[in-house]
């Protein structure tokens, strides 16, 4: 299946207990630089335990949601599918364009009520909402997004599993929402991408839902890349077309996102993906600053911009010059970009990236 897709499960931010296990209490962070592109489907219980007042609380708690994206053509598309005895779509990816006219229609989805048949709201996810042969249906190229939310455990738990197994080898990203004490922690865990720490979110009632809404936003701008940002093996990268000194674009990676840094090309994999886009971008015309210098250490062991210091791949021009020059770590558009040591003052074009598997 086209696209980026993966699957995701929040933990509740507060202390629950489900049986032997307990959610430890972390500080909840605003959203901050979220300008993200993905396509977005919320599946969403409508069971008979849920009721009229809690269904308009939930509603609510998906139009707040959907208010933290930037919604449009060229930014986050949002579907909708109800589950309860059977499914229904209530809107596909495509149906609607503006955040206005997303609100609007999540305001009018009627209450159905019935059983909890979750596996077949993420099968028709999967096959419907994601399904690249539907008009109305995703991007290719974007990353997929599903968020499952349930006030109780399925009516077919291996079902349910099965559906959600199949969603993340389509690399759907699924978050699930547990609601109250009638939720199977286990049937989230299994419903959810790894790492489940990042993905599985419980709240006692209702009513609790508005105090995760921030950090559900969180995770979902970090699962996915900010506009003008390409994914690749777990991290956003972004190629500049601007030449500044180490220092400045350091700061430049920060200012584009809080938690982007200089690349770190810690790995054969990472140096060769950087590169690729380097070259496809600007052929071998400049020379790149990445996150590795020794400047800090006086010369001495190179750091790199995420302060480690075990440089166990490298791609070096010559011997490493540690000891030798000291300056920041540019990618040598005379040597097909190896590595080599410049003047950190020195302007030049650089790459960041986003590390979506380092928590900040």
């Amino acid at each position: 299946m086209a696209g980026n897709m993966r699957i995701i499960v929040f933990y509740s931010l507060v202390a629950l207990s489900f049986g032997k296990d307990m959610i430890s209490s972390l500080p909840a962070k605003r959203a901050k630089g979220c300008s993200i592109e993905g396509d977005i489907a919320f599946v969403v219980d409508s069971s008979g335990s849920i009721g009229q007042n809690n269904w308009k609380t939930q509603l609510r708690f998906i139009e707040e949601l959907v208010r933290g994206f930037v919604v449009g053509p060229n930014d986050v598309h949002i579907a909708l599918i109800t589950y309860s005895t059977g499914y229904k779509v209530e809107f596909h990816l495509k149906e609607y364009e503006t955040k206005e006219e997303v609100l609007a229609r999540i305001r009018d989805v009627n209450y159905t009520g019935g059983s909890t048949e979750t596996h077949k709201g993420i099968r028709m996810m999967r096959v419907g909402i994601f399904n690249p042969r539907n008009p109305q249906g995703p991007r290719t190229g974007i990353p997929h997004v599903g968020i499952v939310v349930t006030d109780g455990f399925s009516d077919n738990p291996n079902a349910t599993v099965k559906q959600a197994r199949l969603a993340k080898t389509e690399n759907i990203i699924m978050f699930a929402v547990g609601i109250g004490s009638e939720t199977r922690f286990e049937e989230l865990i299994d419903i959810a991408t790894r790492p489940k720490e990042q993905h599985v979110f419980h709240v006692g009632d209702f009513d609790a839902l508005a105090s995760i809404q921030e950090v559900i936003l969180q995770e979902i701008c970090n699962a996915l890349c900010p506009n003008n940002w390409t994914a690749r093996g777990g991290k956003c990268y972004y190629v500049s077309s601007t030449a500044l000194s180490y220092a400045e674009a350091g700061q430049r990676c920060v200012d584009l996102h809080y938690s982007a840094t200089l690349a770190t090309a810690k790995t054969k994999i990472e140096y060769k993906t950087i590169t690729k886009m380097i070259y496809t971008k600007t052929g071998y015309n400049f020379s790149y600053y990445i996150g590795l210098d020794n400047e800090r250490s006086g010369g001495a062991d190179f750091i790199f911009a995420d302060n480690s210091t075990s440089v166990l791949y490298s791609e070096w021009i010559s011997e490493v010059p540690s000891g030798q020059r000291q300056g920041c770590v540019m990618l040598d558009k005379t040597h097909s970009f190896m590595w080599d040591v410049t003047e950190c003052s020195v302007s030049l074009p650089f790459v960041c990236e986003i590390d979506k598997t380092r928590r900040t």
